[in-house]
């Protein structure tokens, strides 16, 4: 998909395997939520992919407001950057912020550093990754 990009409705991403669950739109804050929560935990499963497909780990975040002026996003968007220091990802309750994360065959990277190698930028979604693609439990 990638690749060639084709497009494709959330069915059949689901069926591929590309997406771990779906949820009625009017479940999707909440989805999203429980994904977050997870992610804002740094566990091993603390995961996303990014919109070319590369695991990302996350290694630190904190729940914390986003600047006052910030443009309204969709929820699991990335939100705005803070240059050296990491980014928002928003989620119907408020905003958690990245700060370091670790994307999959490298070392630990400044979740600001992460965005700009990645060429991903407010806006961008963040993907939860499918079932089974959590990486290693360590």
């Amino acid at each position: 998909l990638v690749l060639t990009g084709d497009h494709i409705d959330a069915d059949e991403a689901y069926r591929i395997g590309f997406l771990q669950k779906l949820v009625p739109y009017d479940q999707l804050d909440a989805a999203v939520e429980a994904w977050l929560t997870s992610l804002l935990a740094c566990g091993p499963r603390a995961r996303f992919l990014t919109p070319a497909g590369t695991t990302v780990q996350v290694l630190k975040a904190s729940l914390r407001p986003e600047p006052s002026g910030a443009a309204p996003g969709v929820p699991g968007a990335i939100g705005p950057v803070e240059p050296g220091k990491g980014f928002f990802v928003r989620f119907s309750g408020g905003s958690l912020f990245l700060e370091e994360l670790k994307p999959e065959g490298r070392g630990p990277v400044g979740a600001a550093a992460f965005l700009n190698g990645a060429r991903l930028g407010p806006g961008d979604a963040l993907i939860v990754p499918p079932a089974g693609n959590e990486g290693p439990e360590k």
